[in-house]
C-alpha cells in the first residue's frame, strides 16, 4: 500500500470518528505518484504565527497546560485509531482563536501519517523535533509522536528562545541536544508540568511513558469539550455544582454568544426529575415564557451523560450581594422579590415546586440596561402530581420546617425559603436564625418557631415596616399560616407602588417648592411696584394662600386668606369682587381640616350675600354630610343642582348621603348620574362600589373598586372599601392585605382599622382583634362597630364579664342593634344567667322573630333551667328555618334524652353525625357531648357495650377526658358483674 492509499484510508477513518482537535483535510492526487494534503481549516493560525504573536508575552502555565492536553488528547485519539502522524512541528499544529482567551488546538498536515503496521523506519519529521529513534534510523513506533509533542511544548512554551527553532542542525548534534534535555532540570513553576517534561523526553523508547498512561493521567484530562459541533464547554470555567450536576460556561460556536451548560450523569436515577421539569418548561409556547425562569435552550444525551443548554447570565445573587458589601435598597430587593415571585408563580401554574430557593440559585442579566432576575437549578424541583412530596430534599439553612419533619409539602415550603432569603438581603447578610447553622442547631431553632413566632427587628434603617412584616408571615412555621404565592404577590405590589407614590410625592413637593420659591420672588417684585397698593397686596395674600391650599397646607393657607380678607374688607364691593372667594377659600380650607361647624359659619356669610353661590351652597352640603347631617346636606345639594342639574360634586354628596340612609336604589340614581357626566369621577366610582356594597353585590362592587384604584391605587377609601368587600366574602387574610395598605397610608384611617380588627376576630386571633378594636376606639369611642368586635372577641375568650361591659357601651348608643343584643344574650347564657339571657333574647325577637341565634340561645336557657318541653318548643322553630343546624339539634336531644325519650335523642344525635361527618373532630366540645350523651342514652337501654363503643370515641378525641375515663371504668366493673 503506497502512501497515498494510506492517506485515503486515514481520512475515511479520521471522517468516521471526528475528534475537535484533529483538523479536515483532502487529499489531492497530482500523477507520477505525488499527491498534494490540502488543510479544510482556513481560519486557524500554525503554532509558530501564534507564538509569533506572543513574543512580547510569554505563556501561563494554565497555557501551556491547556496546550499540551489538547494535542496529547488529539495525539491519544489517533494512537486509538491505530494512526501515527510522524510529523508534528509548528507548521503541523494549529490555533484557533474561538472567542477572548477560548482556543481550539488542531493537528493538521497528515502527509507523513501512517497507520496499522506500515513500516516505521524512514526519517521523517523536520529538525529539531524528531525523535532519537528517529534521528538515529532505528525502528520506532508511535512512541515517537510522544517525544515531538513534549519537545516543540518544551522549546516553544517558555524555555528557549524563539530564534533556536530554526537553527539547522546536522543528527550528530541533534542527539547531544536531545541527551542535553534529558539532564535538564526543567525549570517552570508547575512540578507536575515538570515530572511530565521529565518523563516524556526520554531517549530510550521503551522507558519513555506510553498513550495508555498518559491517557490515564489526571493532569491531562481534557479541557475543553465541543458538543454537537457548536457547544464549547470549558471545564475550567465550572460556574457551580447543582443539586445533580455540575454547570459549565459555555461558548455557542454557531450564533458566538455565551451560554450555560449543566451536565447531569445518567447513572443518577433522581435526575430524570430534573429532566422532566426542563422539558416542561422549554415545551412552553415562547410567547408564553416567563422571563424570570432560565431560558433552556436545548437537552441531549452524549456518552452516559445529559447536557442541558441555557442562556447566559453574567452573575447569580450571593455573588451581586457580596460585591455590594451585603447593601441593597429596599427598591432594589422588592424588585428582586417580585421577580422571583412572577417566576415561582409560573411554575406553580404548571405545577412545579422548586424546592431550593436560595440566592446561588437566582441569576442576574442585565438586559437593555435593566436587570433581570432568573430562577435555576431544578435539581431539587419536582412537578407535584409526583410522589415526591415527603423527600428531604434543598439547602439545609433555607429548608421549610415540614421538610426537616419529613412532612408533605407543597408550595409554601418555597414562601418559607424565600423568606429567609430576604431576611438575609434586608438585614445585609445575617440568617434569621442568628449563629445556627448546623442541622441540629437549625433544627431546634425552627422548633420554637412553633410556640413563638419569628419576629424580625423593626423598625430597621429605611426599610419600610410592611416589608418588615412581609418577613414575618414568610417565615411562619405551620405553611397553612403562612402568607400563599399571590397573596405575597399582592402585598409585594401595593409596597412598590407606595414607594413609588412617595417618590412620586416627594417630586411634586420639590417641584411645588421650587415653585413657590419662585412666585415668592416674583411676588416680592410685584410688591415692590405696589407696595401701596392694597388692593394688589391684598391679590397676593390671596395667590400665597391659594397656593398653599393646593399644596394641602390648609393651616397657613387660612392665615394667609384671613389677611387678604382684612385688607379687602374696607372695600365697599368686598362682596361682588373677590371678597366672598376669599371667605370661600377660607371655608374650604377649614372643611379639608374637618372644622365642619366653622366652615358653615364662613358659608353662611356668603350665602347671606349671594344665596346663589353654587361653590358655598355644595361646600355647605358636603360639611353637613360629614357630620352626619344627610338629610340638611341633601336640602342643600338640591340647591346647587335647581342652579346646575351637572353639578358633579353635588351629585356625589346627594347620592353619598341617600347611600348613608339606606336608600340604596336613589343613591345609585345619582351617583350614575355623576358617572355620565364623567366617567372617570373618583368619589362617585368609589360610591358607586360601596352602595353596591351593601346591597350585597360583591362581584360588581370588586369591579367598582378595582376601577377606582386603577386611577388612583393610594385612595385610602377604596382600598378600605375592597378589603371590606373581600371581608364579606369570607377572604379574611386576604381582607387584612388591603386593609394594612389604606393603614400604610393613613394609620387612622378608622374602619379600616376596624376591618383588620373583625378579620382577625374571623381568624379566631381574638387578642389580636381586641388590640386593634382598642386603636379604632382611642379614635372614636363611639364606633358601634369595633365596640362589638371587641366585645365578641373578649366573649369568645370566656371573658363574660368585661365582654358584658363593651356590649353595653355599643347598646347605649343603639340599643336596637341586634348583634350587640346577641353578644350580650350569649355572654349572660355562658355565666349561667339563663333567666336574663332569655329576656334580650327576646327583645333581639320583637325585632327579628327569626334570629336564629336568639332562638337558640333562648332554647338553651330554658333547657338549663330544666324546662325541656320549651326548650324543645323553640328549638322547632329554628329547625323551620334550618333543619341541618347543628347544636339545635343537640339541644333538642338532650332535651328529649332528660324527658326520658332515649329512641328520639339518639335519632338526634346520629342526624348531627350524618350531617357533618367530622363535625366530632372540627367541633370536639360538642363532639365529647355528643358522644357522651349518646352513650349515656345506649347505658339507660342496658346496651352496655354499645355504651362502651361511644365512650371509647371521647377519649380517641380527648386521651385526658376523666369523665369518659371514669365511665369506662364503671362499664368494666358492669360487665364484670353481669
Amino acid at each position: 500500500m503506497n502512501q497515498i492509499d494510506h492517506l485515503i484510508r486515514i481520512k475515511e477513518t479520521l471522517k468516521n470518528h471526528p475528534h475537535h482537535n484533529i483538523g479536515e483535510f483532502q487529499v489531492e492526487a497530482q500523477g507520477s505518484g505525488q499527491y498534494k494534503v490540502i488543510s479544510n481549516e482556513n481560519d486557524a493560525n500554525t503554532l509558530e504565527v501564534y507564538l509569533q504573536g506572543r513574543i512580547n508575552y510569554w505563556l501561563t502555565i494554565d497555557e501551556i497546560q491547556n496546550i499540551i492536553i489538547q494535542i496529547l488528547d488529539a495525539c491519544i485519539h489517533l494512537e486509538q485509531l491505530n494512526i501515527t502522524h510522524r510529523n508534528l512541528n509548528l507548521r503541523s499544529i494549529l490555533i484557533k482563536t474561538i472567542h477572548e482567551n477560548i482556543i481550539i488546538v488542531k493537528i493538521v498536515d497528515f502527509s507523513s501519517a501512517v497507520n496499522d503496521s506500515f513500516n516505521l523506519s524512514q526519517i521523517v519529521n523536520r529538525p529539531p523535533y524528531q525523535a532519537p529513534e528517529i534521528i538515529e534510523q532505528n525502528n520506532y513506533d508511535n512512541k515517537c509522536d510522544i517525544y515531538s509533542v513534549i519537545l516543540l511544548c518544551y522549546r516553544k512554551l517558555g524555555i528557549i528562545l524563539y530564534q533556536l527553532c530554526f537553527k539547522e542542525l546536522n543528527n550528530e548534534q541533534l542527539i547531544q541536544l536531545n541527551l542535553g534535555y534529558q539532564s535538564n532540570r526543567f525549570r517552570f513553576k508547575d512540578r507536575t508540568l515538570n515530572m511530565l517534561m521529565e518523563r516524556m523526553i526520554v531517549r530510550n523508547p521503551i522507558q519513555r511513558i506510553g498513550w495508555q498512561e498518559l491517557k490515564n493521567l489526571v493532569y491531562l484530562q481534557p479541557q475543553i469539550l465541543i458538543l454537537k459541533n457548536r457547544y464549547l464547554i470549558d471545564k475550567k470555567q465550572s460556574i457551580g455544582k447543582g443539586y445533580q450536576g455540575e454547570v459549565y460556561k459555555t461558548y455557542d460556536l454557531q450564533n458566538l454568544e455565551h451560554l450555560y451548560c449543566t451536565k447531569i450523569n445518567n447513572q443518577i436515577g433522581s435526575f430524570y426529575n430534573e429532566i422532566q421539569i426542563i422539558d416542561l418548561l422549554q415545551n412552553q409556547i415562547q410567547d408564553k415564557k416567563c422571563k424570570n425562569i432560565i431560558n433552556f435552550i436545548e437537552i441531549f444525551t452524549q456518552n452516559n451523560f445529559q447536557y442541558i443548554i441555557m442562556e447566559y447570565c453574567q452573575i447569580n445573587l450571593d455573588q451581586y450581594f457580596k460585591e455590594r458589601n451585603f447593601l441593597m435598597t429596599e427598591e432594589e430587593i422588592l424588585n428582586l422579590l417580585s421577580s422571583v415571585i412572577n417566576g415561582y408563580i409560573y411554575l406553580k401554574d404548571l405545577g412545579i415546586i422548586h424546592r431550593d430557593i436560595k440566592p446561588s440559585n437566582i441569576l442576574l442579566k442585565e438586559s437593555d440596561d435593566k436587570i433581570v432576575w432568573k430562577l435555576i437549578d431544578f435539581g431539587c424541583g419536582k412537578v407535584l402530581n409526583q410522589d415526591l412530596t415527603q423527600t428531604r430534599i434543598g439547602t439545609e439553612l433555607f429548608k421549610a420546617p415540614e421538610i426537616f419533619d419529613n412532612y408533605p409539602y407543597d408550595y409554601q415550603c418555597d414562601i418559607f425559603s424565600l423568606g429567609v432569603l430576604l431576611h438575609y438581603l434586608v438585614f445585609e447578610g445575617q440568617n434569621y436564625c442568628g449563629l445556627q447553622k448546623d442541622e441540629v442547631s437549625l433544627r431546634e431553632f425552627q422548633l420554637k418557631l412553633k410556640f413563638k413566632p419569628f419576629m424580625c427587628q423593626k423598625p430597621f434603617k429605611n426599610f419600610s415596616n410592611n416589608l418588615l412584616q412581609l418577613i414575618d408571615k414568610m417565615l411562619i412555621y405551620k405553611p397553612e399560616q403562612r402568607i400563599d404565592w399571590y397573596s405575597l404577590s399582592q402585598e409585594v405590589d401595593l409596597i412598590q407602588n407606595q414607594i413609588r407614590n412617595q417618590s412620586n410625592k416627594t417630586l411634586q413637593k420639590n417641584n411645588l417648592i421650587l415653585q413657590i420659591d419662585q412666585n415668592e420672588q416674583t411676588e416680592q417684585k410685584t410688591q415692590e411696584i405696589v407696595i401701596r397698593n392694597d388692593d394688589s397686596e391684598a391679590d397676593i395674600l390671596f395667590q400665597k394662600g391659594q397656593n398653599l391650599y393646593w399644596q394641602r397646607n390648609f393651616q397657613e393657607a387660612i392665615i394667609f386668606l384671613d389677611q387678604s380678607f382684612n385688607l379687602k374688607k374696607n372695600n365697599m364691593h368686598i362682596h361682588f369682587f373677590k371678597g366672598y372667594t376669599i371667605i370661600n377659600s377660607i371655608a374650604d380650607c377649614l372643611r379639608m381640616q374637618g372644622f365642619y361647624n366653622e366652615a358653615i359659619a364662613h358659608l353662611d356669610s356668603v350665602l347671606l350675600t349671594d344665596s346663589k353661590d353654587v361653590n358655598s351652597l355644595w361646600c355647605k352640603a358636603d360639611c353637613l354630610k360629614m357630620i352626619n347631617q344627610f338629610e340638611d346636606s341633601i336640602f342643600w345639594a338640591d340647591k346647587v343642582l335647581s342652579i346646575d342639574p351637572n353639578h358633579i360634586n353635588s351629585l356625589f354628596c346627594k347620592g353619598d348621603c341617600l347611600k348613608r340612609l339606606c336608600l340604596f336604589d336613589d343613591a345609585l340614581n345619582y351617583v350614575n348620574k355623576a358617572l355620565l357626566i364623567n366617567s372617570e369621577h373618583l368619589n362617585s366610582m368609589w360610591c358607586k362600589a360601596e352602595i353596591l356594597k351593601l346591597s350585597h353585590k360583591y362581584e360588581e362592587a370588586i369591579f367598582w373598586v378595582n376601577k377606582t384604584l386603577s386611577y388612583d391605587n393610594s385612595n385610602v377609601n377604596s382600598l378600605q372599601c375592597k378589603a371590606e368587600i373581600i371581608y364579606r366574602l369570607g377572604r379574611f387574610r386576604e381582607a387584612i392585605i388591603w386593609s394594612e395598605q389604606a393603614l400604610s397610608i393613613d394609620s387612622h384611617h378608622v374602619n379600616s382599622l376596624w376591618c383588620k380588627a373583625e378579620c382577625l376576630r374571623m381568624l379566631n386571633q381574638y387578642q389580636e382583634a381586641i388590640f386593634w378594636s382598642d386603636k379604632v376606639l382611642s379614635i372614636d369611642q363611639n364606633h358601634l362597630s369595633s365596640l362589638r368586635c371587641k366585645a365578641e372577641s373578649l366573649k369568645m375568650l370566656s371573658r363574660y364579664e368585661e365582654a358584658i361591659v363593651w356590649i353595653d357601651k355599643a347598646l347605649s348608643i343603639n340599643p336596637n342593634y341586634t348583634n350587640s343584643l346577641f353578644c350580650k344574650a350569649d355572654s349572660l347564657r355562658m355565666l349561667n344567667k339563663y333567666q336574663e339571657a332569655i329576656q334580650f333574647s327576646d327583645i333581639i325577637l320583637s325585632i327579628n322573630p327569626n334570629h336564629i341565634n336568639a332562638l337558640f340561645c333562648k332554647a338553651d336557657s330554658l333547657r338549663m333551667l330544666n324546662q325541656y318541653t320549651d326548650a324543645i318548643i323553640w328549638v322547632d322553630k329554628i329547625l323551620q328555618i334550618d333543619s341541618q343546624h347543628k347544636i339545635s339539634l343537640f339541644c333538642k336531644g338532650e332535651s328529649l334524652r332528660m324527658l326520658k325519650y332515649q329512641d328520639e335523642a339518639i335519632v338526634h344525635f346520629n342526624q348531627i353525625l350524618q350531617i357533618d361527618s367530622n363535625h366530632i373532630q372540627s367541633l370536639a366540645s360538642i363532639g365529647h357531648f355528643i358522644y357522651n350523651l349518646l352513650g349515656t342514652c345506649l347505658q339507660d337501654q342496658m346496651n352496655l357495650q354499645g355504651a362502651l363503643e361511644f365512650y371509647n370515641k371521647v377519649i380517641l378525641i380527648d386521651p385526658k377526658n376523666q369523665w369518659a375515663q371514669n365511665k369506662l371504668k364503671q362499664f368494666k366493673q358492669s360487665l364484670q358483674n353481669q
